[in-house]
């Protein structure tokens, strides 16, 4: 039996639809619709232009949505080991660095080319600069409006990505087809994303790159921590610590709660450890905190962290300045600055494996439009290889 699957959204989940779905059923007519003038353009900014495209470790903690055992049973199907020979079979050799997957070419523009030829190679029709405003169910199937015409198809796969990256046409519109095919669609917020503190107290340190750990609260009093290298900018704090960590607070922010970051910048030490330290930097005849702290942080952060009052601080006060520095978090930098969105369409109506939606037979949903985000380090690929590869093989499924 042939039918079409008409696929909104060439992204990493819509080419990962759409080359599971030619594979599945040969004789479907597949459309792959996208509004820029090229395929995943979003992918070519991945991994800092290296594409880390999976990660050797996978657990559930690293992924939040509203329905985690369904994630898990997604990535049973089709997880890491199958995404790495999926890419190996066209051509790109795995370069594996602290668990994190690149190309050997390092360079993302291997991936898109890849899927590129896949999709030449199995005849998929790939319609760019088709801009799509709305998708109708009718007559057993459906109507995907678009700014030039209308295109019917026997099933739909929304691949539209969230918000996050508008420049790579990331403009939400998926979550408004999908309200209006009756889904629910948990409010997205930014994630991945740098903060801004309210009366920024290190913004003279703008700049700085240091090791520290971040933490904040969710509104259930559950902490959320990560370490690493973490950038101070004028606006705010940056790194990856801090994106790992900026979903909760984005939340936070969109419920009108306070929100907090409390940093530690210099998480391997304890408080006993940096007063020792001081007393014997003191002893040997340094008193200023620049002096004392001369190889431990780099200046410009000694001055924000103790202006012209460190002679005067207690043990206590001193710790805190190094340990306990709270930030009071204003805003994100938004979606613009984001890479990927928390929140979108809720798994809860959607069927486990397939993809498919429990709404209407024949509409199927994969990527970032769904209300799954990963942390960094290529588990946000790693949802859209999966889930695009289920959605795809179910709708040609549907067709055999």
């Amino acid at each position: 039996m042939s039918g079409t699957i008409a696929i909104v959204g060439a992204g990493a989940s819509g080419c990962m639809a759409a080359i599971s779905a030619a594979r599945t059923n040969p004789k479907a007519q597949i459309l792959l619709l996208d509004g820029n003038e090229e395929i995943g353009r979003k992918i070519l900014a991945t991994g800092n232009g290296r594409c880390n495209y999976t990660n050797e470790y996978q657990s559930p903690d690293c992924y939040h949505s509203d329905d985690i055992a369904f994630v898990e049973r997604a990535f049973s199907d089709f997880g890491k080991d199958e995404t790495i020979t999926f890419f190996r079979e066209l051509g790109v050799i795995p370069y594996c660095k602290n668990g994190y997957y690149y190309p050997m070419s390092r360079q993302a523009l291997s991936i898109r080319h890849c899927l590129e030829r896949e999709l030449q190679r199995l005849g998929v029709t790939v319609c760019l600069q088709t801009r799509v405003i709305g998708v109708e169910a009718k007559d057993a199937g459906y109507v995907i409006h678009c700014m030039e015409r209308d295109i019917r198809a026997d099933k739909v796969i929304l691949c539209t990505g969230g918000k996050a990256a508008p420049d790579t046409g990331s403009d939400g519109s998926g979550y408004s087809f999908a309200k209006r095919l009756g889904h629910e669609v948990i409010a997205p917020n930014p994630a991945l994303v740098p903060l801004v503190c309210r009366q920024h107290p290190l913004k003279a340190a703008a700049g700085v790159r240091v090791n520290a750990s971040v933490c904040t609260t969710d509104g259930t009093g559950h902490t959320y921590a990560d370490i690493g290298e973490v950038q101070i900018t004028k606006q705010g704090i940056s790194g990856i610590p801090v994106f790992q960590i900026s979903h909760v607070v984005a939340k936070r922010l969109a419920d009108k709660q306070p929100a907090e970051v409390v940093v530690d910048f210099w998480p391997t030490a304890s408080a006993s450890e940096i007063l020792s330290f001081v007393k014997e930097q003191k002893a040997s005849g340094r008193v200023t905190a620049l002096d004392i702290f001369n190889g431990i942080f780099p200046h410009p952060l000694i001055q924000a962290l103790f202006a012209d009052d460190f002679r005067s601080l207690g043990e206590d006060a001193l710790v805190e300045r190094i340990k306990d520095v709270r930030l009071v978090i204003s805003q994100t930098m938004g979606f613009g600055a984001a890479q990927t969105s928390a929140g979108g369409v809720s798994l809860r109506q959607l069927s486990d494996i397939t993809m498919e939606s429990s709404l209407h037979q024949g509409l199927f949903f994969a990527g970032e439009v769904l209300h799954v985000d990963g942390i960094c380090g290529g588990y946000n690929l790693q949802w859209a290889w999966t889930s695009g590869y289920l959605a795809g093989r179910s709708a040609a499924q549907e067709l055999l």
